[in-house]
Order: structure tokens, then C-alpha cells, then sequence
């Protein structure tokens, strides 16, 4: 898995390809739609297109400040350019769209009770109804077997935590080709994206909702 991810960087910065990149920043945000549709949640077209365009704003911007960073810290002597690392940044959404598949299946496989009660949660009218929806629903899964829900989630929970591991690993690898530089120089760049996009993150999570 480290060799395709090295490989995924090294190609992204020799040879950017955006039109790839966009069929990747999707993947995930289409298996999300068609499992919305096919549990019976109602879409909010607006919604969920003003998301997709925060998104694009984020991937942006995410690339804008490690290529920044990279340019301050390692040189102005540079392989890398800010089309090839929004290029590279994309393939964090290939190891997304993995993780909602795998986490999807196992849901569907543990507890496929939650799709309804998720769907009832939505169409509550107040947010304190939402919340008594989902508490009532999750108290019913209780009298499921502890055993098969404590597998279920502790596997989601592993492959989260492969997920963030490759995108930080993808992020290490992109900045590695950009140019000559020390591990140290790298680690530092990659700690500083990372601070940056928690609070990104942090600023956009209100007004994506």
C-alpha cells in the first residue's frame, strides 16, 4: 500500500492530471448520494451543492497552503507546482470514498436497523426531536449482540484510522517529491498542513452543517 501511494504522489507531480482529480474528489460524494437515495433520505439540491462548492474550496486551499509551505521551507528551487499538488491532494478522496464504502457495508451488514432510524431523525421538525429520534434508535440497538456491534464498530474505527494514516502518508510523499529537503524538513511542513487544516476545518464545519 506505501508503494501506491508513493507511486500516486510521484505521478501527480511529474504528470498532473485534473481531470482525474475531479473524478476522484466525486467518488465519494456520489456513493454518499446513491446510498441517501436508497435508504430514503430527501436530498436538499442547494444543499448539497453549496457543500460540493465548499469542498472545491477546501481542496483549493489545501493544496495553496502546502504548496506555500513547501515553497517557504524547502526552497524556491521547486519540482512540485500548485496544479501537481491539487492533483496529489485528490487521492485523498480515493481513500475516502474506500472508507464510506467499507463503512456503509459493515453498517448494512451489523446494524442495518440504523438507515431507518436515521431516516426518521431527518424527518424530525425540531433539532430536539432529531436527537430524541436518534436516542430512542440507538437505545433499540443496545438489545443487539454486543459482540457483533463492538466487532462492527471497532472495525470502522480501524480503517478510519488507516484512512487519516495514508492521507498523512500521501501528504508526506507530495512534499518528499516537491524537492530536495531533509525527512525533518518534510515532517515539518506536513505537522504545519495538518495544524492548518484543523482549523480549516474547524472555520467550515458551521457553515457546511
Amino acid at each position: 500500500m506505501a508503494n501506491f501511494v508513493k507511486a500516486f504522489a510521484r505521478n501527480s507531480i511529474e504528470n498532473p492530471n485534473v481531470g482525474r482529480s475531479f473524478v476522484l474528489f466525486l467518488l465519494p460524494i456520489l456513493l454518499t448520494t446513491l446510498v441517501a437515495v436508497v435508504i430514503g433520505l430527501s436530498l436538499n439540491g442547494w444543499s448539497f451543492l453549496f457543500n460540493i462548492f465548499l469542498g472545491l474550496v477546501y481542496w483549493l486551499f489545501s493544496a495553496f497552503v502546502l504548496f506555500v509551505l513547501v515553497r517557504l521551507l524547502k526552497g524556491a528551487n521547486l519540482k512540485a507546482t500548485l496544479k501537481g499538488l491539487f492533483a496529489g491532494l485528490a487521492f485523498r478522496y480515493l481513500f475516502e470514498f474506500f472508507l464510506a464504502l467499507f463503512g456503509f457495508a459493515v453498517l448494512f451488514v451489523v446494524v442495518p436497523e440504523i438507515f431507518p432510524i436515521i431516516v426518521k431523525a431527518q424527518q424530525a421538525p425540531t433539532t430536539i426531536e432529531i436527537f430524541e429520534e436518534l436516542a430512542i434508535g440507538i437505545e433499540a440497538l443496545g438489545q443487539k449482540n454486543f459482540v457483533i456491534l463492538f466487532g462492527g464498530f471497532l472495525a470502522l474505527i480501524i480503517a478510519t484510522i488507516l484512512t487519516i494514516f495514508l492521507v498523512l502518508y500521501l501528504v508526506y510523499e507530495l512534499v518528499s517529491f516537491s524537492g530536495k529537503g531533509t525527512p525533518r524538513q518534510n515532517l515539518l511542513v506536513l505537522t504545519l498542513w495538518v495544524l492548518i487544516q484543523a482549523v480549516l476545518l474547524f472555520l467550515l464545519a458551521p457553515i457546511a452543517g
